[in-house]
């Protein structure tokens, strides 16, 4: 097989070099490459045979975290929704049994004998992480390729399936451990909220707006065959990174790392058709705005391409305009009617376009982060408060997005933030 050249590691520049090193276990030629990480020595080691990847980062304390890193992606596809979950549901699956350790648990017992508190694992927008922190690397190295094996080769049985993602009770109720966990969070305001908005930004067929812990609507006929379909085609050996810092010992990471190789050679090949989030025509596979979309103001900059000298032409896109001026209206149960969120959100910069992060970063940081600051002196710190707090966030995607929200708004007072704003 042939390594996937977005994914080879750079030639030697500066102080990065590159050589080749042999597994002493399955025998794979290991292309190495060691460079600085933030003042740390780190060595990243790739297979040309499965593309397997690991990334080793001394930094001298006594603590070792093991993180593996799987890319996962869920648009609307030919057997899937974007809000049925997957990403999350499959989370759920890995810990429930392996091929070599078909039992549930059995990791975090492990773990426990490792001087580790447990294990655990989070679903983002753009990737999912299993984790793991011990007490020196010897417990890290010991549960590196039985974790390796849950991910790779869970077992993800119909049953356990039913019990942890969704079921009928006998009374008719519906239950499952993942269910519950987004039947408290759903139609709260802040996820109604951020949902809406991250459709505006990211429109259908872009990933970045999927609900990807699922809707509970999606998740009571999601089905264990699209759960194994979604691992298939997501938890490859080329998809996965191992990386483990702490007082790493490299060649015994090697070691380690060349099992779990040793392992993904003895099983049928697996390979991603293409990278996830880099699979659009331009190159990263996000699509544009639909800037007529109501919620969506559009720029004052904006132009049409088509003659503007054609009068029916202008007053259309006039009232475009001024009809996407409108905000996008969420209805949220709540308790005290009197109160509202708002969220206004911007989308950009690209990833690669670092300064501009670091530079919104420090103006948000600026405007909203004490009573001192001149949105909290606007909006809550004076006589007449529109808001109980202003707060920022943001997501570096590709091309990323940033966010300015306002809770516990006066609802009477509500289209004032706006232009205040």
């Amino acid at each position: 097989m042939t390594v996937d050249p977005s994914n080879t590691p750079p030639a030697t520049t500066g102080s990065t070099s590159t050589r080749t090193t042999t597994g002493i276990v399955s025998g794979t030629e290991w292309t190495s490459v060691d460079s600085t990480l933030l003042s740390n020595a780190a060595t990243l080691y790739q297979s040309p045979n499965t593309g397997l990847r690991g990334l080793a980062v001394s930094t001298g304390e006594p603590l070792c975290s093991l993180h593996v890193i799987i890319a996962t992606e869920a648009p609307t596809n030919s057997y899937s929704h974007k809000d049925d979950g997957l990403p999350h549901t499959l989370e759920h699956a890995i810990f429930l049994g392996s091929d070599l350790y078909p039992f549930k648990g059995i990791l975090d017992k492990l773990a426990n004998r490792s001087l580790a508190d447990g294990t655990n694992a989070w679903t983002a927008t753009d990737h999912t992480a299993y984790t793991l922190t011990t007490a020196g690397e010897e417990g890290a190295l010991n549960l590196l390729p039985i974790y390796a094996d849950h991910i790779l080769y869970p077992t993800m049985t119909d049953e356990s399936f039913l019990t942890e993602v969704h079921h009928v009770t006998s009374e008719g109720k519906d239950k499952g451990v993942v269910y519950c966990e987004m039947q408290g969070r759903e139609n709260s305001d802040g996820s109604l909220v951020d949902r809406a908005i991250l459709d505006l930004l990211y429109p259908d067929p872009c990933g970045y707006s999927s609900e990807t812990g699922g809707k509970m609507r999606n998740l009571r006929s999601l089905t264990n065959s699209q759960v194994r379909r979604y691992h298939a085609e997501n938890y490859t050996p080329d998809n996965v990174m191992f990386v483990l810092s702490g007082n790493v010992d490299r060649d015994e990471f090697l070691r380690v790392l060349d099992e779990v190789e040793r392992s993904v050679r003895s099983k049928p090949p697996a390979r991603r058709e293409g990278r996830p989030w880099l699979s659009g025509e331009d190159g990263d596979g996000v699509p544009p705005m639909d800037l007529k979309a109501v919620g969506v103001i559009m720029p004052s900059s904006y132009s049409s391409a088509e003659d503007a000298s054609n009068e029916d032409e202008d007053d259309t896109r006039s009232s475009t305009q001024s009809c996407n001026k409108k905000p996008l209206e969420i209805q949220f149960p709540s308790e005290d009617e009197s109160r509202g969120t708002i969220s206004i959100a911007w989308r950009g910069p690209k990833y690669e376009e670092r300064r501009e992060w670091v530079f919104l970063k420090l103006l948000w940081h600026y405007l909203t982060d004490s009573a001192a600051s001149p949105l909290q002196k606007a909006f809550v710190e004076c006589e007449d408060p529109l808001c109980a707090g202003v707060h920022p966030a943001d997501e570096i995607f590709t091309e990323g997005y940033h966010q300015l929200w306002f809770t516990e708004v006066n609802v009477e007072k509500i289209e004032l933030v706006a232009s205040k704003l």
